[in-house]
């Protein structure tokens, strides 16, 4: 197998997995999950004293504006 037919084949399946995931887009995209608490996802996601509150409050700040 010489490197185009490497290359094809990968755009081939690049481009179903993209069809792919647009039909699944079109159709589950308007769905719109319930609002997270954001101040809650944070926490659970950094671990504890590695941002300090002020840090905290400005990262929340560019998630609710």
């Amino acid at each position: 197998m010489n490197a185009l037919s490497r290359t094809v084949g990968y755009a081939s399946l690049h481009d179903e997995r993209m069809l792919l995931m647009a039909r699944w887009l079109k159709t589950n995209g308007g769905v719109r999950p319930r609002a997270a608490d954001v101040r809650q996802l944070l926490l659970e996601r950094y671990p504890e004293g590695l941002l300090s509150p002020a840090e905290m409050e400005a990262l929340l700040g560019t998630f609710t504006h």
